[in-house]
C-alpha cells in the first residue's frame, strides 16, 4: 500500500475485518447525504453499509467520525442481494468539508 493511501480517514481500520466506524457520506453526483458504517478496510477499498445505500452513485466523499474534511472515494460495486452494502475503492485526496 502506498503511503499516499494511508492519509485517508479510515487508515486506523486497515486490515481489521471486524472493525467498523460510522461515517457521513456525500454523493457528489446527486448531492444526497447519508449515514453509513464503514468496515472491512483494506488497501483495495472498504465496505459501506446503510439502508440508504441506493442513494449513492459513483463519486462520493466520506467524512469519518470527528474528521474536519471529506476524502474522495468511488463506488466500484453494489451487492444486489444485500442492497444495503456497497464496495468502494479509496482515494486518499481530501476535499474541503
Amino acid at each position: 500500500m502506498s503511503s499516499e493511501n494511508k492519509l485517508h480517514g479510515l487508515a486506523h481500520l486497515l486490515d481489521q475485518p471486524d472493525a467498523e466506524e460510522e461515517v457521513l457520506v456525500v454523493d457528489f453526483d446527486n448531492l444526497s447525504v447519508i449515514n453509513a458504517v464503514a468496515s472491512n478496510v483494506s488497501e483495495w477499498g472498504f465496505r459501506l453499509t446503510s439502508p440508504d445505500i441506493g442513494e449513492l452513485y459513483k463519486n462520493i466523499g466520506i467524512r469519518p467520525k470527528d474528521a474536519a474534511k471529506l476524502f474522495k472515494a468511488h463506488v466500484t460495486s453494489a451487492t444486489e442481494l444485500r442492497k444495503s452494502v456497497a464496495r468502494l475503492s479509496m482515494q486518499a485526496r481530501t476535499v474541503a468539508g
